[in-house]
């Protein structure tokens, strides 16, 4: 089930560094329209929220803005935030290398969310989430990344992206796991919508009916209907149409494949179909879209 809303949440490539600090160093992050994270692999350093909200992060902590919040990180406190330069202004190894100073080194990350339709986990944490300890296990995953070798090697962008989705899974177990017996509903897993949410994302280009889905979750047409949104934040027929575009935005992002070879793909009678529900939901032309650069591929994200 977790995976599978983190599959729905992400659109787009994402976005990964790793940097080292040295010296006194400070850099501003966001806005965003995106979820984003800070892993401290070595060292420590300081995150802020606001003026007078520091909080010290050491080697392993984990810190998760679900909304791409204005924030910032540095090697001294306080951090005036908006007398700070932007992260990307910067090289890849930060800070004045003053001698003596504190050293730390980061993994930072952001996912791309192009619209909010349920993303009712999201909206259910605060700006900020901090893990303490828990890059440690991170570590481990983020490995499979060559991050000293010139150039990259082939197939990492594959990797990059395959291990931030494990990062993002991660963040939100934990997040879960944390929390309270009265967590929304909206993020507890029902067994019966897991089935149908399977079946959706393994065959999007079924005409599917909500009557289909019901008997699949073994209830009734109302019972069904009731508990997906409850569960989604969305009726069954808007996640689908839902679903189909975030798959096709994804094919025209990552792939050379016609129009409409992707409408076929994911159930639309034609591309012309399929071009005017993406140009509602996304609010640009399928073409237009295709050529805008990704969160991964804006200047000022380049490393």
């Amino acid at each position: 089930m977790l995976s599978q809303v983190v599959m729905s949440l992400r659109e787009g490539d994402a976005f990964l560094r790793r940097t080292r600090r040295r010296g006194h160093w400070g850099n501003r992050f966001g806005p965003y329209n995106g979820a984003g994270f800070h892993v401290v692999l070595e060292g420590t350093c300081w995150f802020s929220l606001a003026p007078g909200h520091n909080i010290r992060l050491d080697a392993g902590d984990v810190v998760f803005l679900p909304r791409g919040t204005v924030h910032a990180m540095g090697g001294n406190q306080p951090l005036p935030i908006a007398m700070l330069p932007h992260e990307y202004t910067d090289g890849p190894d930060l800070g004045d290398g003053t001698p003596d100073a504190p050293e730390a080194v980061l993994l930072c990350g952001a996912y791309e969310l192009r619209r909010r339709s349920g993303q009712a986990l999201l909206d259910a944490m605060p700006d900020y989430v901090h893990f303490p300890d828990a890059g440690r296990a991170m570590t481990r995953t983020t490995s499979l990344i060559a991050w000293d070798h010139p150039g990259g090697r082939i197939g990492d962008q594959a990797v990059r992206s395959a291990v931030l989705d494990l990062l993002l899974v991660d963040i939100l177990r934990r997040w879960i796991d944390r929390q309270s017996p009265g967590l929304s509903s909206a993020t507890a897993a029902d067994p019966s919508i897991v089935t149908v949410l399977q079946h959706i994302h393994e065959a999007p280009s079924r005409q599917w009916t909500v009557d289909q889905m019901a008997a699949l979750a073994n209830l009734s047409r109302s019972t069904f209907a009731r508990r997906f949104a409850t569960t989604v934040g969305m009726p069954p027929l808007r996640y689908l149409g839902w679903w189909r575009l975030h798959i096709a935005a994804r094919r025209l992002r990552q792939t050379d494949v016609s129009l409409a070879v992707i409408a076929g793909e994911v159930g639309y009678g034609s591309e012309f179909a399929l071009a005017h529900a993406f140009k509602r939901e996304f609010g640009m032309a399928t073409g237009t879209f295709r050529r805008t650069p990704s969160l991964a591929d804006r200047e000022h994200y380049q490393t």
